[in-house]
């Protein structure tokens, strides 16, 4: 049963899954109906579901959402023995590891994904401070 890493389009962005089907191409196939970018395989190991979660622990640090994780070429080196001896508790990771991520999410930050995100967020959330302080709100008025 194959793990794969399927890449959109030309974007470092790849998707870590694992099927229980023999043809990984026909899982491409089946989330290409729902992708605007073309998708291709870029790396299939054989292994199983308790390796992809380790597979997805190892790079969680490049996480974008569910699946999908920026593309690091570690990914296209990793082997399935490496996987294994991977831990699979995030909190039993090296000091060197929790550093590495620690530059990863500045480096986020300071390029302004994270940032965004984060605005995001706190654009959506309603404004109580505007509401606590005698203004009226759109339902007020």
């Amino acid at each position: 049963m194959p793990c794969y890493m399927i890449q959109a389009g030309d974007l470092p962005i790849v998707k870590l899954g694992w099927t229980d089907r023999a043809n990984v191409e026909l899982r491409r196939s089946i989330l290409q109906n729902g992708n605007h970018l073309t998708l291709r395989i870029i790396r299939v190991l054989e292994c199983g579901p308790e390796v992809e979660k380790k597979l997805h622990h190892r790079f969680w640090a490049q996480n974008i959402r569910d699946e999908w994780f920026h593309l690091v070429p570690e990914m296209l080196t990793v082997t399935v023995e490496e996987l294994e001896q991977h831990p699979q508790n995030k909190r039993a990771m090296s000091a060197e590891r929790k550093a590495q991520i620690a530059a990863a999410m500045r480096k986020s930050w300071t390029n302004g994904s994270l940032r965004k995100n984060f605005d995001l967020q706190r654009s959506s959330r309603p404004n109580h401070h505007h509401a606590q302080h005698g203004g009226t709100t759109a339902a007020q008025r």
